[in-house]
């Protein structure tokens, strides 16, 4: 899949905002056009019954008019067109587009027999109101239906019935009606390009901050300028400052992890190359044996200083645990205790396990903690001498599960304990062999499961406490 074909799958910010403004915007538009035609729709039924009213009231005072030609009366009974229509005062009313006096009937019944008296020359001779009084709609029996306003009048014993056919009742002005759907248009397209420049002005924080990034080299880690930065896209900043600094000094780290590597792998290589050419130009037999095997010594050294630094170097390069799982230190540093128990009775040193007799459940990862234990037990063991004494011990509080590794060895300064965790240190002056990683790497383990260490000196006596307190819950 090419380049171009990737970048469809990927989502626009812009276009998102645009096209979620523009539809809200449209169905806005569009909400306002539908108010407008009910509006329009309900303002022309109030004329057509306004006009309707009127004509009935002009009709009922027409009746008594003995010169009919010169009344109101006598246009609306011949339906006669005028340019411009008579008015009269409380009839004025008169809609350019949409005539209702072009189509309007009117009835003149008799109370007194429900007789005809009179009607307009295209009214049906049907009664057009089922209602003595007020507005109705009906249909009549050739299907043709009306809406109608009767006004009744008892001192003249005659009902006037002003109607128009049904489908002008909710009839809109439709120029008037375009008129308004031209002005929203124009209105919709002026907000749509108000929105797409207000929206290109907001998203130029990311546009810039985009290219500050693109212009960047590998070696440029420095944290981004957060000044002049949106509210918004200021925690996205933070975080790609935390990512540079993480970079940062992981790179800081890998540098100094492959000058160290260097620096502790020269020696251990130069004295196997120097036995290996030893071992070529030596005669005896025995001597050339006793050679060879102080190869295979300086090799496993030099391999376990490799693995100690490929362990280092995964750990440092983990941000936390991928399958942490419930275990129980307990049984765990028993475990361990009882694997390096022959190590301590070889070098004639006691050692002990003090803990509870239940289960002292932390979540980890369980080869992790074994490493842990294993660098912080051997440790001890190599640095107490011979008839010393190592202490385990295991305790229990209501937040926290305790490590306590004791020896009586030589100990170390206080003002050195910070330093126990650096790659390679070893104490000066100690014939005791080591890579000087077991503890950086054990730091390692206790910062992927949330607790804490600390080398102190013992309560009582010389020697070296290593402390670890493991957070029950995390």
């Amino acid at each position: 899949m090419s380049l171009y074909q990737n970048r469809q799958h990927i989502s626009s910010l812009r276009r998102f905002l645009l096209l979620s403004s523009l539809s809200s915007l449209l169905f806005a538009i569009i909400a306002l056009i539908a108010i407008n035609y009910l509006q329009l729709s309900m303002q022309n039924q109030r004329v057509l019954q306004t006009e309707l009213i009127n004509a009935a009231r002009v009709l009922d005072i027409a009746t008594d008019i003995k010169a009919p030609k010169h009344s109101i009366a006598y246009a609306l009974l011949n339906q006669e067109h005028q340019a411009e229509p008579t008015t009269f005062p409380g009839i004025n009313i008169y809609n350019k587009h949409l005539n209702y006096r072009d189509k309007m009937v009117f009835q003149v019944w008799s109370l007194s027999n429900n007789q005809l008296i009179m009607k307009s020359t295209n009214a049906p001779t049907e009664v057009l109101s089922d209602q003595n009084i007020g507005f109705s709609s009906i249909t009549l029996t050739d299907g043709s239906q009306w809406y109608s306003f009767s006004l009744p009048n008892l001192n003249k014993n005659i009902k006037t019935v002003v109607a128009v056919p049904k489908k002008f009742v909710s009839a809109v002005d439709m120029p008037l009606f375009l008129e308004s759907c031209i002005f929203f248009g124009l209105v919709f397209i002026a907000l749509a390009l108000l929105l797409t420049l207000v929206i290109q002005i907001g998203l130029n924080p990311l546009s810039r901050l985009t290219k500050e990034i693109s212009e960047r080299g590998p070696s440029h880690l420095s944290a981004l300028n957060t000044r002049e930065i949106p509210v918004e896209i200021e925690p996205l900043v933070r975080s790609l400052n935390r990512l540079f600094q993480q970079l940062s000094e992981t790179l800081a780290r890998e540098k100094q992890f492959t000058a160290d590597a260097a620096h502790e792998l020269r020696t251990p290589l130069a004295a196997v190359k120097t036995q290996v050419e030893v071992a070529l130009r030596e005669k005896d037999e025995n001597q050339r044996d006793r050679i060879l095997n102080n190869i295979v010594i300086g090799t496993n050294r030099i391999t376990h200083i490799v693995d100690q630094l490929l362990t280092l170097s995964r750990l440092e390069s983990t941000v936390k645990l991928p399958y942490p799982t419930k275990l129980d230190l307990n049984k765990l540093t028993s475990s361990i205790v009882a694997e390096l128990a022959l190590s301590a009775i070889s070098k004639q040193i006691e050692i002990e396990l003090f803990a509870p007799d239940t289960e002292m459940l932390i979540t980890g990862d369980q080869m992790l903690i074994g490493i842990l234990l294993r660098n912080l037990i051997d440790n001890a063991i190599r640095y107490t001498p011979a008839h010393g004494k190592v202490l385990v011990i295991l305790s229990q509080t209501a937040d926290s599960i305790c490590l306590q590794v004791v020896d009586n060895g030589q100990g170390l300064p206080e003002e050195l304990h910070y330093r126990l965790f650096d790659r390679f240190f070893r104490q000066i002056g100690t014939q005791v062999e080591g890579s000087g990683l077991g503890l950086p790497i054990t730091r390692e383990i206790v910062r992927l499961h949330h607790a804490n260490i600390q080398a102190k000196k013992p309560e009582q006596g010389c020697g070296l406490e290593m402390r670890v307190d493991f957070p029950i819950e995390y």
